[in-house]
């Protein structure tokens, strides 16, 4: 009998100390955890910020010196209030513009950024801002200029920065053909081939085809295709442009037809 009231003593004090432990937190749960996949993507968004990663900054000149190419932009406020991003090539020169919200006292400072691309000459612009806030919110008619740019093929992003948080909002290319001039001609406005170029290996014309959902992408048949938009736009249509997926220089990429 004396052992059944020991070990029932014994379940009671185990209950009590067990129940003391969950009231006061006595062994607080470890700080370290694995972050769930929301702050993955968060941590995802802000990792551009990292400053190994940013090679351009804002100047009070309002230009971008980043050692690739040289960058200048301009804002001023403006009545517009849709985000009409607009991309145009004149020459080997590419004109960037469109419409930003932001607090009327603050200035742009954007900066680029590296990031994963394709084999093709990238530019990533993250818009930052500087100054106090009136409270305010203006719109602003902000343009970047390109240029002088060699033949190649462009690829653009804009991202918004908000919070500590990046957001791409907007992402074009743009071929310099060779026959580009410095000299900025008086043409009819038309929207810039958009399709993209892999730049796979190749050694024949055989070695490159073309695919996308819009027939966009000139790739290698050695290469892994990307995802697209479906969205049927002009601006895919390589033969408006006198465009083909060609094998230049061993690589896969959109060059005019008459090239060889």
């Amino acid at each position: 009998m004396r052992k059944y009231y020991i070990a029932t003593a014994a379940l009671f004090v185990a209950f009590m100390l067990a129940l003391l432990v969950h009231e006061f937190n006595v062994f607080p749960e470890s700080p370290t955890k694995y972050k769930d996949e929301e702050t993955l993507k968060e941590s995802y968004e802000t990792s551009v910020q990292k400053e190994d990663q940013i090679i351009g900054r804002a100047t009070d000149d309002n230009k971008i010196k980043s050692g690739k190419v040289d960058i200048e932009f301009e804002f001023n406020k403006t009545e517009l209030k849709e985000p009409s991003f607009k991309l145009i090539r004149e020459g080997n020169y590419i004109y960037l513009s469109h419409v930003k919200k932001m607090d009327c006292e603050r200035k742009l400072k954007p900066e680029t950024i590296s990031g994963p691309d394709f084999d093709m000459y990238a530019t990533n612009i993250i818009e930052k801002v500087e100054g106090n806030k009136s409270g305010e919110d203006c719109y602003f008619f902000v343009k970047y200029t390109f240029g002088p740019l060699e033949p190649d093929y462009y690829n653009f992003r804009i991202y918004d920065y908000e919070n500590d948080k990046t957001k791409e909002v907007w992402q074009m290319a743009s071929l310099v053909p060779e026959n580009a001039s410095t000299k900025i001609e008086e043409e009819e406005e038309r929207e810039e081939f958009c399709g993209v170029s892999l730049k796979g290996e190749c050694e024949t014309e055989e070695d490159c085809i073309v695919s996308g959902c819009q027939n966009q992408v000139c790739q290698s048949i050695h290469e892994q295709g990307i995802k697209t938009t479906c969205y049927a736009k002009e601006c895919f249509i390589a033969e408006n442009y006198n465009l083909s997926c060609q094998c230049v220089e061993g690589k896969c990429a959109w060059a005019l037809e008459n090239s060889e």
